[in-house]
């Protein structure tokens, strides 16, 4: 539930909390991928590793 702002300051502080709690959401999905990045490429090279053992 949303309540609505009493003033034009308090509708401002919604804003800009929005805005920065968007901003969070984009910079942890840009660290899962590369998270996800990253044990892709640790995945690969231990495949590598595995078939340089066979």
């Amino acid at each position: 539930i949303i309540s609505v702002p009493n003033s034009t300051t308090e509708a401002d502080l919604l804003l800009e909390t929005a805005k920065a709690q968007c901003k969070l959401c984009r910079i942890q999905k840009q660290l899962a991928d590369q998270l996800v990045e990253c044990n892709l490429l640790q995945l690969e090279y231990s495949c590598l590793q595995v078939q340089q053992v066979e």
